[in-house]
């Protein structure tokens, strides 16, 4: 068989380069194990369709773990994407309270009380579907979920303002 040089783009190229070199290392793996090229071995002394079956199998669970690996990366990935816009949500939160209430210095019991509320916002806006739902308008979880984390992060600077100050 004549082999013709092409140009390939490329991408072509590598493909083609990786898998002559996964072979290449394949070839010499069978070399060193069976002491001869594939060339050179007896039919009767294998069952090629049995042997190829087996690769396929195993090439089978590669893929299988590769794409359970993949979709690990993949959620690992989101979830970190979907913490970082909520904690941008917290600190547009506490730039809107500044915005409302000034800054805010209270003693730790009233910022507890703040805290609370805040709390039983997210409570009643998590039971807004059950039947003993009392009317509310902390109907918006996330929010309420929002505004409880910038108001720990208010008693939180307050805390680490007042540590500073020691």
């Amino acid at each position: 068989m004549t082999h013709v040089k092409v140009k390939r783009p490329k991408i072509s190229q590598a493909v083609v380069d990786g898998f002559a070199a996964i072979i290449d290392a394949q070839d010499k793996k069978g070399l060193e194990k069976y002491d001869r090229s594939i060339d050179d071995a007896v039919d009767e002394d294998y069952d090629w369709k049995l042997m190829a079956l087996e690769e396929m199998a195993d090439y089978s669970k590669y893929l299988v773990r590769e794409i359970r690996r993949l979709r690990n990366a993949l959620d690992s990935f989101l979830n970190r994407d979907l913490t970082s816009l909520a904690l941008l949500d917290v600190n547009q939160e506490r730039i809107a309270q500044n915005a409302k209430w000034g800054l805010q210095r209270h003693d730790y019991p009233f910022w507890l009380t703040i805290l609370v509320e805040e709390v039983g916002e997210v409570s009643q806006a998590m039971q807004k579907d059950c039947t003993s739902y009392k009317n509310s308008d902390a109907s918006d979880l996330y929010k309420e979920l929002i505004q409880v984390a910038a108001v720990a992060v208010a008693i939180a600077e307050q805390v680490k303002e007042n540590d500073a100050t020691l």
